[in-house]
């Protein structure tokens, strides 16, 4: 699956706690869902900040945050010619709002339903109405806590199923064993004061640092060794909050640092005697785990979400009464018992936050609002466990309606029932689709399909494979069928052979009406095996998703060895298994492209050949010699016909060795002209 991630709204450094939650989603979603390609969409000033940017494919969009209109009409743009099949917002906002594939935005609360006097009127205009939009049309609202999930639910009268939430981390650094030496080094580095309570948080009017300072103006008075600092970037309140300072004579107790090293700050946590946190609202609060995992007791507001985040590891305080903050402030500093308690209570909370948990909880829910949008929601319940591996299974369609339905009962009729079938016709002229919606009936819920117009049979393939959510991934052609047991048979196998990514099995040629023609040539191989012949017959090809996003998908300039050229890059990296045992039919008959085309499919795979391995084994230059016209309709009754014959094939398959070969010494072409004698008088 194609996700596509909004970043065109970011601004670095600005954007305060959901800048770092971004950049931690997007570090955790390739390891935890490797399977998927994930495409961020951002401006240059954007794109220069990101860690390991490698991980993504990139779409660098011209505009930025002074032309947002510009920005939406080029995301509407670039969404569908990219290829995306999940789109997500994580900037507050859904945008572009009118999007046909489904659709997620990040929504961290509604702070401004509760104080509008914080916002110009245009902000607040602006804020409710995109909002109210973002959240009708998006297909899933993810949030923060579950206090911010009732405050939507409630504010945009949305269904409470339509809102998920994931829960927020502290930074990496905060997980790490503190240095006791560096606890002295950055104490030293900021000119930290011998005893002080600490707030970090950007100078809004929400963070409420009026009502902290009036608390402190009170314990200076009893604590005259106490000071308290402040970081964060200055904001809206930042000026009020100076005045403060300065007509109440604290400006040699209050100490604001601005911004600092993010590595520094657990460090800034330990030296504190207490985190004081009195928002007046938040969504989440990551500050509470910074200071859970760094051993640094709370203080902290009894409102919004902050005592789901904190529980009974923060003594609690009426943000709007400094009186009531300077008493649990005393308290606290007082009370070294009740400090434990609240630490030990915090060793035990804080195991509730991973970023890596909460990154897997978007995906999930990405993946099922993506399956929902395909077929219902009863294919989001498809899931894998270790003793049944969801099995994704894609068959490309056009045209196909008279074998399509068996194409579809092999699937559907498998002893294995962990699988999801997606079918992706291309828009079929004949009773294909009226079949499948047949067959959809019939085997309710169990099949994903679309049919729309597309660039041939690998560009189906693909769309059908980026969809996929399975751990092990197949493409079944719509005139191709399977054994009864076949998936079973391949589970079996990858679950016994860890090591191994690829499988192929035994499969046999069957004429257009189901009679058996021929086995196919099927043996165990790996990459040299590949470079002199094909022993894979596709249908009965399986591969683990690793694959996917280590080989990527087929090529969609191919369009007769797009499996071959695809078995052979998978073989330069992965290991390939052999099942000795019949697994699947296909067929072979005079529409087939494989059967009409001889001449273009054996062309194809030269150049295939020549592609991975810089010359081309004389058995395929000897079949595509066989496929040329004058040599493959001459029947050779004759003596003289015979004659032409052999010259003639001698000549098309020299010419062709050369060609393909000119780079190897002349000594090679001498050995292939012994090789061609010796295998056309066999063949004899």
């Amino acid at each position: 699956m194609r996700i596509g991630i909004n970043l065109t709204h970011l601004n670095p450094g600005v954007n305060g706690g959901i800048e770092h939650c971004i950049r931690a989603w997007l570090h955790y979603f390739p390891i935890i869902a490797s399977q998927h390609t994930y495409v961020v969409f951002a401006h240059r000033k954007v794109l220069d900040t990101l860690d390991a940017i490698e991980k993504y494919e990139i779409v660098e969009v011209p505009y930025w945050l002074e032309n947002l209109p510009a920005v939406t009409a080029s995301l509407g743009k670039l969404i569908p010619e990219r290829g995306i099949d999940v789109w997500w917002s994580p900037l507050m906002i859904l945008d572009p709002l009118n999007l046909s594939i489904p659709s997620a935005f990040v929504l961290a609360d509604l702070q401004h339903e509760y104080y509008p006097n914080f916002f110009s009127p245009e902000e607040l205009s602006w804020r409710r109405k995109q909002i109210a939009f973002s959240a009708e049309h998006a297909d899933l609202v993810i949030t923060i806590s579950e206090d911010a999930k009732k405050d939507i639910v409630n504010f945009l009268k949305i269904p409470a199923d339509k809102v998920s939430v994931a829960y927020l981390d502290s930074e990496p650094w905060f997980k790490e064993d503190l240095i006791k030496a560096k606890k002295s080094l950055v104490r030293e580095k900021y000119h930290l004061p011998p005893r002080f309570l600490f707030y970090p948080a950007n100078t809004w009017p929400h963070k409420n640092h009026i009502n902290l300072l009036k608390a402190f103006n009170l314990l200076k008075k009893v604590y005259s060794d106490l000071s308290l600092v402040f970081t964060g970037a200055a904001s809206n309140a930042h000026a009020d909050i100076q005045s403060f300072i300065d007509s109440h004579g604290l400006s040699e107790k209050v100490h604001y640092l601005g911004h600092i090293a993010r590595e520094d700050m657990p460090y800034i946590y330990s030296n504190a005697e207490m985190l004081v946190f009195p928002s007046l609202f938040e969504g989440f609060g990551i500050p509470l785990v910074e200071a859970m995992r760094s051993g640094c007791p709370i203080v902290a507001s009894s409102v919004t979400s902050v005592p789901e985040i904190a529980k009974d590891a923060a003594l609690y305080v009426d943000p709007k009464n400094p009186l009531d903050i300077a008493e649990k402030i005393s308290r606290l500093l007082d009370n070294a018992s009740l400090k434990h308690a609240l630490l030990s209570n915090a060793a035990v909370q804080v195991k509730n936050f991973s970023y890596e948990q909460s990154a897997k909880t978007i995906i999930q829910n990405l993946e099922k609002i993506a399956t929902v949008h395909w077929h219902g929601k009863e294919n989001a319940t498809l899931t894998s466990t270790a003793e049944m591996p969801l099995v994704s299974i894609i068959t490309p369609s056009y045209n196909q309606g008279e074998f399509i339905e068996e194409t579809i009962k092999s699937v559907m009729e498998q002893t294995y029932k962990n699988i999801e079938y997606i079918i992706v016709d291309g828009g079929s002229k004949d009773n294909t689709v009226e079949i499948i919606t047949k067959m959809v009936a019939q085997y309710p819920n169990r099949i994903q399909w679309i049919s729309e117009k597309d660039k041939g049979q690998s560009d189906a393939i693909n769309k059908g494979l980026r969809r996929a959510r399975g751990d092990i991934v197949a493409w079944l052609n719509s005139d191709d069928i399977y054994d009864l047991a076949t998936v079973e048979k391949v589970v079996s196998f990858f679950k016994s052979n860890k090591a191994i990514s690829f499988v192929h099995g035994q499969g046999l040629h069957i004429a257009k009406d189901g009679t058996f023609l021929e086995l196919y040539p099927s043996k165990p191989c790996d990459y040299n095996t590949l470079h002199y012949s094909c022993p894979i017959c596709q249908p009965t090809s399986f591969w683990r998703r690793d694959i996917l996003l280590t080989v990527g998908y087929l090529n969609p300039t191919l369009h007769f060895a797009m499996d071959y050229e695809y078995w052979i890059r998978i073989s330069k990296q992965f290991k390939m298994g052999f099942i000795p045992d019949h697994l699947a039919s296909t067929r072979i008959y005079e529409a087939t492209k494989t059967s009409n085309q001889r001449h273009k499919v054996h062309r194809e795979i030269l150049e295939v050949v020549k592609s991975n391995y810089c010359s081309v084994h004389a058995n395929w230059i000897y079949a595509y010699a066989h496929t040329y016209p004058a040599i493959a309709n001459n029947d050779r009754k004759s003596f003289l016909k015979n004659l032409i014959f052999v010259h003639a094939l001698i000549w098309y398959s020299s010419i062709n060795f050369l060609r393909y070969n000119h780079s190897i010494p002349l000594s090679s072409v001498k050995l292939f002209l012994g090789w061609l004698w010796a295998a056309f008088t066999k063949r004899k």
